[in-house]
């Protein structure tokens, strides 16, 4: 459960980004063990729990297939189909099984790659550096031209990433390769487990929601203390009470974004009524404030 939730705020940050290219006389399918590394804020340092500490992605011409090695079930993974254009996360939630389309709406916004004269030796290849936007953010990819499939997280790259680097708000996460298997692929290392069912992330969302079992009334909330926007202390058994309705967020976050206008809405429904509405993220004033200069968000 928490490493669905993790895993639908950071919109598909383990999913393949590739380009379907073969270069003649290149092996263009295998394997590549990656390992994971997190440097996290000291806010963010509960999500190593869930995160996964290294990953494998198998390859051919047409597929990409990356899992991460977590203590989650095994039928959680993302499928590129580069003929297509399609990407899918596999997931489960609650003992349902969703096969969620990717929505470019939702991921952070990807710009060109520029290429550095800079080079690193990465699991017996020579890499080659590439920087690119990512939201308001940057990634930093090392890739080789020694396979004959592309493949690059988020966007096109004429090569294959060996090392990424991708800066979020709640910290750094960086794959980099340490085995990597050119070889033929059977087939069937693409089927998905069966039972999945295919839907939108927005349907997914919806979808959690039902599913979702609130907490049982009389259930005491965990209290905590913050300070709001103008520097207020506020906590939470202070309104005791009241309804209470707390989302957590950060500039970021896509989907965060894409819901804001809905919460807007639901705030000014509730506008004369006894209801309180709170919006916790771990960034400072100064992050929030330029966030708000461009975004509309009355919690």
């Amino acid at each position: 459960m928490k490493n669905l939730i993790f895993f639908l705020a950071i919109a598909f940050l383990g999913s393949c980004g590739s380009k379907k290219q073969k270069t003649a006389n290149l092996p263009s399918s295998g394997e590549v063990h990656y390992v994971i590394d997190l440097d996290l804020i000291p806010s963010a340092q509960q999500m190593k729990e869930t995160f996964g500490d290294a990953a494998t992605i198998k390859f051919n011409e047409r597929y990409v297939r990356l899992q991460k090695e977590t203590s989650t079930p095994a039928e959680e993974f993302y499928i590129t189909d580069n003929v297509v254009n399609e990407k899918l996360a596999y997931v489960e939630f609650l003992d349902n099984k969703f096969a969620i389309i990717e929505d470019p709406s939702l991921l952070p916004a990807p710009g060109s790659f520029t290429l550095h004269e800079e080079y690193l030796d990465i699991a017996g290849f020579k890499c080659q550096k590439a920087t690119a936007p990512l939201g308001d953010k940057m990634m930093t990819v090392y890739f080789t031209k020694l396979i004959g499939t592309s493949y690059a997280p988020y966007g096109d790259l004429d090569g294959f990433a060996l090392q990424y680097e991708l800066e979020f708000p709640y910290g750094t996460v960086t794959y980099t390769a340490d085995k990597v298997m050119l070889k033929e692929m059977n087939p069937l290392f693409v089927n998905p487990p069966s039972g999945f069912k295919k839907i939108t992330m927005r349907e997914f969302q919806m979808q959690m929601k039902e599913l979702a079992s609130p907490i049982p009334e009389g259930v005491m909330a965990t209290n905590f203390v913050k300070k709001d926007y103008k520097g207020n202390e506020v906590e939470l058994k202070s309104l005791i009470g009241k309804v209470v309705v707390v989302n957590f967020w950060f500039t970021n976050c896509q989907p965060c974004i894409a819901e804001m206008p809905s919460l807007n809405e639901l705030k000014s429904d509730y506008a004369d009524k006894d209801v309180e509405f709170l919006a916790v993220t771990f960034e400072d004033q100064k992050a929030i404030s330029g966030f708000l200069q461009n975004h509309k968000f009355e919690f």
